[in-house]
């Protein structure tokens, strides 16, 4: 750790010398630096963006399958249902079990 936060340091100070003896005016390197900036800023904005699509689209088809098997579900219980009913066998139930 101690090897990493010393490398930062000085790449930080070789980073403050560039600027200092570079051949541009300072008015060009804030420029450059502005422009370097909003192109991060951009490229991480569209990154999100994508991220967020990709989540709402699996949201979406996770939603998708649950109501098909729910409706799968609810296609198999109501034909039972309906053969109880006619055959006369309560379905009434309550917390603790059948009443």
């Amino acid at each position: 750790m101690k090897r990493l936060t010393t490398a930062l340091k000085w790449f930080t100070y070789g980073i403050g010398l560039a600027l200092l003896f570079a051949p541009r005016s300072g008015r060009e390197t804030r420029q450059q630096l502005i422009q370097s900036a909003n192109q991060y800023m951009n490229k991480a904005l569209n990154q999100g963006s994508q991220a967020v699509n990709q989540a709402t689209q699996r949201a979406q088809q996770a939603t998708n399958q649950a109501t098909s098997q729910a409706q799968q579900t609810r296609d198999q219980v109501d034909p039972a249902t309906y053969e109880m009913r006619e055959s006369g066998t309560s379905t009434t139930y309550t917390s603790g079990g059948p009443a």
